[in-house]
């Protein structure tokens, strides 16, 4: 049965629904005491993925962008040091003390271990992109993966994109908000599927089109009246022949025809029982913004391919995660940060490659580890156990 609670940051009344009892159950955590929005805030607290700043790799000791300020009090490694031999995450591992709680004991241990000066793997020629993954050739691109040459903002999956924001699978795009699978666009928002589109809001399968909203399959069509092809050819060439002057036209005409036509309450795409905004390809994704290919979720935002997820930002790859925020290829983890290629953490960050690890900062290739101290499974298993005790007392 759904409930009713008051949450205990904001004090507002919030809803646990009964599939999210479900949900809870399944991954043997207690119900929130946060609503969704304060969760929310909580997870964006943690991330800081576009400000950047000049300091010493606190290893080499070479110049570098990073996430972090110098004033920090924890290490940060540049790339090379980060992901190189030099050093052992292990070496800052404390033994749990039962006399004290377990999050002041973490806190130390978050303050102790290095971290990545920026967080993006397998990047090349990309040094000022953040929160990346298999980057070519691009600068200034943050939370983004499969780019390639591409500037300032966060395309996923393109090529030659700049200054865009959520524009996927798209190619040559310019000044594009929340697009899917665009080719040779520009100044674009809530569009699919179309090619040379300029200054058009919601079209679908559409191609050659200016100042259009909302149209569906259409091709030649100049503020949403249809034109012969030589009639809008020669419209588009006074048109991009004009400068600023008829760009600025173009778009006083647009603003003003996408404020009388009539918007979509959200955009969705291919979608079965969703309730959000520009979701794609989902099933049964609840208060969900900004995902792909994501089934049995809720309360998430900017995620691709995720199964039985929930409180879950910036992710791709994952399944049965909760209150989970950044990296990809995740399954079974926990109240963590930014791990990747790992499952079964819990009170994780800036793990790589790792499983059953419980309060753990920086590990890669480990197993039953608890404050970085590696424990035999049953050791582990059983320490767990007290930990959550412990907390729950």
């Amino acid at each position: 049965m759904p409930e009713m609670r008051k949450c205990q940051n904001c004090h507002a009344q919030f809803t646990i629904a009964a599939e999210d009892f479900d949900f809870y159950k399944k991954i043997d955590v207690p119900p929130p005491t946060f609503c969704p929005s304060c969760r929310y805030q909580r997870r964006l607290m943690t991330r800081n993925e576009r400000n950047m700043y000049k300091r010493e790799c606190s290893l080499c000791k070479k110049s570098v962008v990073s996430m972090y300020s110098s004033d920090k009090q924890f290490p940060a490694y540049c790339s090379e040091c980060w992901w190189g031999d030099g050093w052992d995450a292990m070496q800052y591992g404390a033994a749990f003390d039962p006399k004290r709680p377990f999050f002041e004991q973490f806190k130390e241990l978050l303050n102790t271990v290095p971290r990545p000066n920026l967080r993006a793997t397998n990047t090349k020629n990309s040094d000022y992109c953040n929160y990346a993954a298999d980057v070519k050739g691009s600068y200034l691109c943050f939370g983004s993966i499969e780019i390639e040459n591409c500037l300032y903002g966060s395309p996923y999956e393109a090529k030659y994109c700049v200054d865009t924001y959520l524009a996927r699978e798209s190619e040559y795009c310019y000044q594009c908000i929340d697009c899917e699978k665009l080719s040779n666009c520009a100044f674009c928002q809530d569009c699919s599927a179309s090619i040379n589109l300029l200054y058009c809001f919601d079209c679908k399968n559409c191609q050659d089109c200016i100042g259009s909203v909302g149209l569906r399959n259409k091709q030649y069509h100049i503020f949403n009246k249809p034109f012969t092809k030589e009639e809008y050819i020669k419209e588009r060439e006074r048109i991009t022949a004009g400068g600023d002057q008829a760009f600025d036209e173009v778009k006083k005409q647009f603003e003003e025809l996408k404020n009388k036509i009539p918007h979509r309450f959200s955009t969705t795409l291919q979608c079965v029982n969703v309730t959000g905004d520009h979701i794609v390809q989902s099933k049964n994704a609840k208060e969900c913004f900004d995902v792909k290919r994501a089934e049995d979720t809720a309360y998430c935002v900017r995620m691709i391919d995720a199964k039985d997820t929930h409180d879950t930002n910036y992710c791709e790859y994952l399944e049965l995660c909760y209150d989970y925020l950044g990296f990809w290829k995740m399954a079974r983890s926990k109240f963590s940060n930014t791990c990747g290629d790992c499952s079964d953490l819990t009170y994780c960050d800036f793990c790589s490659t790792s499983s059953n690890c419980f309060g753990c900062v920086g590990l890669r290739n480990k197993k039953y580890c608890i404050l970085n101290v590696q424990y035999e499974k049953g050791e582990y298993e059983k320490l767990v156990k007290e930990i959550r005790q412990q907390m729950e007392a």
